[in-house]
């Protein structure tokens, strides 16, 4: 199981994660300011597959940055 965090190719600036679980993507994000918010995010679904006992099957799940304007105004 891996955590990779770098440059977001698709927003230049930004930094993107990404989980696997062996060859499997199983989270990936992108859009965050700084790599220290980017593998923060990313040990969250680290953490879960953990707790999970490495059992994952679906789709992978997207966790885009959003500020909390985006947010807010999803609630709405």
């Amino acid at each position: 199981m891996t955590l990779t965090v770098s440059k977001d190719a698709n927003c230049p600036g930004t930094y993107a994660y990404e989980v696997h679980n062996g060859f499997d993507l199983v989270e990936f994000g992108g859009g965050y300011p700084t790599l220290q918010e980017a593998e923060e995010a990313g040990q969250y679904g680290y953490r879960a597959l953990h707790l999970a006992n490495f059992k994952y099957e679906g789709a992978p799940i997207q966790n885009d940055y959003m500020t909390l304007d985006e947010i807010l105004d999803e609630l709405e």
